[in-house]
């Protein structure tokens, strides 16, 4: 689980007067800013200017920058059966990686990074 300081939330996808998802931009310990996606609607909204405890995941992960990428430094390793980047303010459950150096710290590259789950 990652603390989280819910900074703002902006609707998402709309459709008949209802929000399906949100952008949430967040602030991590080291005060780092980081922009999160929440694909279940959890809505965050009561927790704005709060520190919460959530669970992130990402679908992509590389180790070349390109343009519109979260820049992270950290270690890729296995955790129960899962590939899991950490470092000292964050964790982030990964995809399947192909090419991708388990157990060294250096620089990744996320695309877009989701809340799976909220614990407050």
């Amino acid at each position: 689980m990652t603390d989280i300081q819910v900074i703002k939330i902006e609707n998402g996808a709309e459709y008949d007067g209802m929000v399906w998802d949100f952008w949430i931009t967040a602030r991590l310990k080291n005060q780092a800013e980081i922009q999160i996606f929440d694909p279940k609607g959890l809505n965050l909204n009561e927790y704005v200017g709060k520190w919460v405890q959530v669970k992130l995941s990402s679908l992509f992960v590389g180790i070349e920058k390109e343009e519109g990428l979260i820049e992270l430094d950290g270690m890729v390793t296995m955790q129960e059966d899962r590939y899991l980047f950490t470092n000292s303010e964050i964790e982030i459950y990964v995809a399947e990686l192909e090419f991708i150096p388990l157990n060294t710290f250096r620089k990744f590259y996320f695309g877009r990074v989701d809340v799976k789950q909220l614990s407050n």
